[in-house]
C-alpha cells in the first residue's frame, strides 16, 4: 500500500523529502476532494495525508467517507502555507 498526500505546495515539499511520493497539490476544496476520491478509488492508498486547512473544508465528507471505508486511513497533519507580504 502506497502513502498519497493533498495539500499545500510547501507542505507537500517536505512530505517529499520525506519519501512521499504521490503528492498532489491543491488550493481549491472541491478539487481536493476529486483528487481524494481519485486516489481512494485506485484502492492502492493505505494512508492518505491531508493538509489542516483542506482538512477543514472538506472535513464533513471525509468523516462520511471514513464511516464507509476502514482503508484508506485519511488523516490532517499541519500546514505550512506562507503568507504572502503585502
Amino acid at each position: 500500500m502506497k502513502i498519497g498526500a493533498i495539500g499545500d505546495r510547501l507542505t507537500l515539499f517536505y512530505l517529499e523529502l520525506a519519501g512521499v511520493k504521490t503528492v498532489i497539490e491543491v488550493d481549491d476544496p472541491q478539487e481536493a476532494l476529486k483528487q481524494l476520491n481519485d486516489l481512494i478509488r485506485s484502492e492502492e492508498y493505505g494512508i492518505i495525508l491531508v493538509s489542516s486547512q483542506l482538512h477543514h473544508q472538506i472535513g464533513e465528507e471525509i468523516k462520511e467517507i471514513q464511516e464507509r471505508k476502514q482503508i484508506p486511513i485519511i488523516t490532517e497533519i499541519p500546514g505550512m502555507t506562507i503568507k504572502e507580504a503585502d
